[in-house]
């Protein structure tokens, strides 16, 4: 049987697993973790998966899935380090549906900087939806 081997965890992971303890060292009884804690789990499940980070920072597997399945995308919140697009602006300078005689230029930028800018020759057909998902899910 193969053994898959298990890919490195970022420092920040770490880092927050031992902000964890320290809550859990100092927690009165037994109250619920912050809010801005699971705000940092959600953002390392994001880009690492529920599995690994929820078994690096000792939390409930299933806790940290159903926030993950009911928090906003794009970390509306303005915490942690995964970040999604929520729209992406189309200038009307330039409609899609009939790209100018020089051609149309692409470019989405996402807050944290990551930049893809396309640029389509005169009449080349561009679907929209498809270069979104592929932009979007290039980190999965």
């Amino acid at each position: 049987m193969k053994r898959t081997q298990r890919r490195a965890l970022p420092a920040g992971v770490k880092a927050l697993g031992g902000r964890i303890e320290q809550w859990r060292r100092t927690r009165k009884g037994r109250s619920r973790m912050p809010e801005p804690l699971w705000d940092a789990a959600l953002a390392f499940a994001r880009v690492h998966g529920v599995y690994g980070i929820s078994q690096a920072l000792g939390v409930s597997y299933d806790s940290l899935k159903t926030r993950l399945t009911r928090a906003p995308k794009a970390e509306a919140r303005g915490r942690g380090c995964a970040v999604v697009a929520d729209f992406v602006e189309v200038a009307a300078a330039a409609p899609l549906i009939g790209p100018p005689a020089t051609g149309t230029v692409v470019e989405v930028v996402e807050r944290n900087g990551t930049k893809l800018t396309i640029s389509l020759a005169a009449g080349t057909p561009l679907d929209v939806a498809t270069l979104m998902k592929g932009f979007r899910s290039r980190r999965r």
